[in-house]
């Protein structure tokens, strides 16, 4: 019997929450290891301010394996500073030690492919991986924003044409680094696939803690902190989604990636006048209990691949009203599971929309069932996991193929 390919999944930090840190914990759950005989590298070790804070994604990977390996570097923030020219040397010589030690890790436990994650995780892929013996990277991208600047932009090139197979949850972020590459790459679309989120507080308790009146319409976005996931659209859009449906309320639910983002975000809700209607929080607990509060989720992003948070609402039986760019538009049929405005749209356009689903409980739930259902033939982690395998498994098979 021929034994499944091993696969090296290498990722810097896990001290983020965002969609490719789920992704990869939604995977690694669903795992088939009859497959893939799936091995984990963490370059950095755990930061003392992530792990007090609740941040790190560590607790939930201890409950679905496999166990990582602890390269243990240290974050660079955490170093010691040094003058500018000193700086650069350090980080030279920190990054030769890290390719070399990956390339040791990836000899040592016999991997046929690499996996990497995102951008800086495929620099140091690409690079350990040849030093390894030339073995095949599976690049995850949702884009080529990280080496867009002029000073990278040349290395960014040279990194994503050295991958074997580019994989994203959106065939738009594809595109994009094969136009910013220069020409066509092996890619590969694997949408994302997730969990429903379950929740430990009753939507009553939930909506008790928040000040929050039971029988209130709700609209959410559950996002990160960051400036462009368009929580600002929504503060806009509330005077007049006010004026329409007097007794809404706007929860606004993620981690705090930018507290300068989210402090601006309460400043311009009391500025508005609506600081009273608006819920900011970094909900500690299952992000279950916050799904359970909403009626209708949104998702007004100027910029994205395929958010997880829809793919969540769906799971949660929410029709979600969100803006088409990315792969935002792979994700809502239009009328059928939410509704999709344009990239632009405005907080006069976007309050009506939410209003007819908040004011429309047959139209809601309707919309929030067709969403169900596309969740389950879509979105479900075994899914996923299996579209990963197989790419995995085609390129062991090509790579197996081309050995003398």
């Amino acid at each position: 019997m021929i034994p499944p390919p091993r696969v090296g999944t290498i990722i810097t930090s896990l001290y983020g929450a965002g969609g490719d840190e789920n992704r990869l914990i939604e995977h690694l759950r669903a795992r088939d290891p009859e497959r893939v005989d799936h091995r984990l590298c963490v370059v950095l070790a755990p930061d003392p301010a992530v792990e007090a804070g609740g941040g790190s994604l560590r607790r939930r990977l201890s409950d679905c394996g496999p166990v990582p390996f602890e390269l243990g570097e240290t974050p660079l923030r955490l170093q010691p500073r040094l003058p500018h020219p000193a700086a650069e040397l350090r980080l030279a010589a920190t990054t030769a030690r890290v390719v070399w030690r990956l390339s040791r890790w990836l000899v040592r436990e016999r991997i046929d492919v690499v996996d990497a994650r995102l951008s800086l995780g495929t620099a140091l892929s690409v690079a350990a991986a040849r030093l390894a013996g030339h073995l095949p990277v599976v690049a995850t991208t949702y884009g080529p924003r990280y080496f867009e600047r002029p000073a990278v932009r040349a290395f960014g090139r040279r990194v994503y044409r050295a991958v074997d197979t580019l994989v994203s949850d959106a065939r738009p972020r594809l595109d994009d680094v094969c136009a910013f590459v220069g020409r066509p790459l092996r890619c590969v679309v694997v949408p994302n696939g997730i969990s429903a989120p379950m929740a430990e507080v009753s939507r009553g308790a939930m909506r008790a803690r928040l000040g929050i009146p039971d029988d209130a319409p709700v609209v959410g976005q559950i996002a990160r902190f960051v400036d462009f996931k368009g929580h600002d659209r929504l503060i806009d859009a509330l005077p007049a989604l006010l004026r329409r449906v007097p007794d809404a309320h706007l929860v606004l639910c993620g981690l705090v990636e930018s507290q300068a983002c989210f402090d601006a975000l309460g400043e311009r809700a009391r500025a508005r006048g609506v600081g009273e209607r608006v819920h900011l929080l970094s909900w500690p607990g299952p992000i279950g209990d916050v799904w359970g509060v909403l009626d209708v989720h949104a998702h007004p992003t100027r910029y994205d691949s395929s958010p997880i948070a829809i793919a969540e609402a769906m799971a949660c039986g929410l029709p979600s009203v969100a803006t088409d760019v990315g792969g935002v538009g792979e994700l809502i049929d239009e009328g059928c599971t939410g509704r999709l405005l344009p990239a632009d749209v405005s907080a006069e356009a976007l309050a009506p929309a939410l209003a007819a689903l908040l004011g429309d409980d047959a139209l809601r739930k309707t919309m929030g069932r067709a969403a169900r259902a596309r969740y389950e033939q879509r979105h479900g982690p075994r899914t996923m996991a299996n579209a990963m395998e197989d790419v995995y498994r085609e390129v062991a098979a090509r790579r197996a193929a081309s050995m003398p």
